[in-house]
């Protein structure tokens, strides 16, 4: 990232005490797994067009949970950006529109 992204999400965090709020987001990780069942189950029912855009190379699920989510979600789609960590949106943002559009004209053709 260059580094004006850097110091602009740095100050984005520390406005208004914002650091104050990652131990409590960080909870996060250990709610993923006290509610999966819900969370998933919730997911495996839905009538909803899904499409999963995930990178292959994040570093908290190396695209496990993708794919679980995926082989739960009966019809729903799935889309690995390759070489791309936690925040594709970021880190590789015209490969995740690309993809991200082709889900949304993909579930209006359904």
């Amino acid at each position: 990232l260059p580094e004006a992204e850097i110091d602009a999400m740095w100050e984005l965090l520390i406005r208004n005490n914002g650091k104050d709020a990652l131990p409590r987001i960080t909870q996060y990780l250990r709610e993923r797994q006290l509610f999966w069942h819900r969370w998933v189950g919730g997911l495996k029912v839905t009538n909803l067009h899904t499409h999963l855009l995930w990178g292959n190379e994040d570093p908290i699920t190396g695209g496990t949970i993708a794919r679980i989510h995926h082989e739960e979600m009966a019809g729903s789609r799935l889309t690995l950006l390759e070489g791309v960590g936690h925040y594709p949106m970021i880190e590789a943002p015209e490969r995740w529109a690309t993809a991200l559009l082709s889900g949304l004209a993909g579930s209006l053709d359904r």
